[in-house]
């Protein structure tokens, strides 16, 4: 019956005139099926226009269950760049292209394959910018002794580590990034498995990962950070926190601005200095000269 679906089902995307493009993912059989996959087939749908709703339907087929999901191809860097529709950027890379008739849809798969540098740089910059916010957060936390905030908070941030060895390796994140990373970043792995199994105290086990954070930290900041150090270097000269927030929504790119800018600061990569504006003194930033 699948078969017949098929044919069907791509009528039915040249028939829908925002469409530009459409995936189709059938369920796996045994192990390998993947969890809440309840239907037989899911049909991602690009759509072009901010005019046409997103969301999803189930229907039948004869007896084929399937689930069809509308997105905006237009909002589609923001939820690459972004783990909110992971699993479904998981499912697209399992898929198969239904229908692309501008070839879009090629395009989108050969980025999220081959992950090119510039897309690399935005994507570690933004995970590192949700490891530093949890790590943050995490130490505040276990420095007023509220130990299990500390601890989600820490047991997040390691989320977010992951999602970042898999960018630096130029592989695109999965929902089971644990799997995913354990021939590529073992020592991520094993940091994880100590704050969850370890047999020192939980303290003692948060203790540790804060270190480990700090060190990758101070080793890798200007290497993580590439793509926003890039758009503070282009600001001829020097910049505010708004001139790089709206750069930043222009390229759909959230990133927790203050707090990388507080860090590289900290770290004698970005300088700042005091403007005055209008008659009030801004703070705007600029990259330290190499010696």
């Amino acid at each position: 019956m699948e078969n017949q679906v098929v044919p069907y089902l791509r009528e039915r995307m040249k028939r829908l005139p925002q469409a530009v493009g459409a995936v189709l993912v059938k369920k796996r059989r045994g192990a390998d099926s993947a969890p809440f996959f309840s239907v037989d087939i899911m049909l991602i749908v690009f759509l072009d226009g901010e005019q046409t709703a997103e969301g999803s339907s189930f229907y039948l087929l004869d007896t084929v269950r399937v689930e069809e999901c509308r997105l905006h191809m237009n909002e589609s860097p923001a939820w690459v760049y972004s783990n909110k529709r992971n699993h479904l950027i998981s499912r697209l890379l399992e898929g198969e292209i239904l229908y692309d008739p501008y070839g879009r849809i090629r395009d989108l798969f050969q980025l999220l394959h081959r992950l090119p540098s510039s897309m690399r740089d935005k994507m570690m910059c933004s995970e590192f910018s949700s490891l530093l916010r949890f790590v943050a957060e995490g130490r505040a936390e276990l420095q007023q002794e509220q130990l299990l905030d500390a601890y989600v908070a820490l047991q997040q941030g390691l989320q977010h580590w992951a999602r970042l060895a898999a960018v630096e390796w130029g592989l695109f994140p999965r929902p089971k990034i644990w799997h995913q990373i354990q021939a590529v970043a073992p020592e991520v792995v094993k940091l994880y498995k100590e704050l969850v199994e370890g047999r020192d105290s939980l303290k003692q086990r948060m203790q540790l990962v804060l270190l480990a954070a700090e060190y990758s930290i101070l080793t890798k900041l200007d290497r993580y950070c590439a793509y926003l150090l890039k758009l503070i270097g282009d600001g001829h000269g020097k910049c505010s926190l708004q001139q790089l927030t709206a750069r930043l929504q222009r390229e759909q790119l959230e990133l927790d601005v203050p707090l990388l800018i507080q860090e590289l600061v900290k770290r004698s990569l970005v300088e700042e200095v005091v403007c005055c504006t209008g008659g009030v003194q801004e703070c705007q930033y600029r990259l330290v000269a190499k010696q």
